[in-house]
């Protein structure tokens, strides 16, 4: 090369060192150059919008269980319980009391109702049962807040005069008052449930009313809630 004149010698060391760099590859868009080696930049994860809040009620709707009817209960509804002489909680129900037997309702005990009840509703049901689901046993309503024990053996009348006019409902069955166990032969022992609600009104709602007549007035009404709960099975 010939350095003596200096225009030449610019113009042939900027062919040099293009020609150097000819193989250079040229970054892309999204990546950083070092020497030969080039590292991608991963674009960053798209962030989800926010959840809405799901509400309690909707929330117990997704899980599949009901939502109970609730009002501000009062401090005495702690001690609210309901026992009977006819079997032990989660115990077996005996024959007696079965569709199978004789048919006829258990003796139940009712303590410590809350101070500002006005009325009980008494509803039995079966959540193991196929159809309907829960299968309702008895419908049992208006019942004094008074009341400290319900005979066994109720008869199946629209309003039971003993028990300062209680009103009775229709169960699943399509008859007025108590109905009695009655799962399958084989299938695995069902829960019946005794749930006992204390109310802050009187149900304006008719003699022989389903179930779910009973439990649509009931809503916001309700200022306590116990229950007992038994097991039938035929083998």
């Amino acid at each position: 090369m010939n350095l003596k004149n200096p225009l030449l010698g610019l113009i042939a060391a900027t062919a040099l060192f293009g020609c150097s760099h000819a193989d250079e590859p040229v970054p892309e868009a999204g990546m950083v150059g070092s020497s030969r080696r080039f590292q991608a930049i991963a674009a960053p994860a798209p962030v989800p919008p926010p959840r809405p809040a799901i509400k309690e009620a909707d929330a117990q709707l997704l899980s599949g269980s009901e939502v109970k009817p609730t009002a501000p209960t009062d401090s005495a509804a702690a001690g609210f319980a309901i026992t009977t002489t006819a079997f032990l909680a989660d115990g077996k129900i005996p024959y007696k009391y079965s569709d199978y037997g004789e048919k006829v309702s258990p003796d139940l005990s009712i303590a410590g109702v809350p101070s500002n009840a006005k009325s009980l509703v008494l509803l039995v049901e079966d959540p193991d049962a196929v159809d309907p689901k829960p299968f309702i046993h008895w419908v049992l309503y208006n019942v004094p807040p008074s009341t400290s024990y319900i005979p066994e053996a109720q008869p199946a009348s629209l309003k039971l005069g003993d028990l300062g006019n209680a009103l009775q409902g229709t169960n699943s069955n399509g008859s007025i008052g108590y109905y009695g166990m009655h799962p399958p032969a084989g299938a695995k022992p069902h829960h019946y449930h005794f749930q006992l609600f204390a109310l802050d009104k009187m149900l304006d709602v008719p003699p022989g009313a389903e179930r779910s007549a009973v439990r649509q007035a009931m809503d916001g009404h309700v200022i306590g809630q116990t229950e007992i709960v038994g097991t039938y099975v035929v083998k």
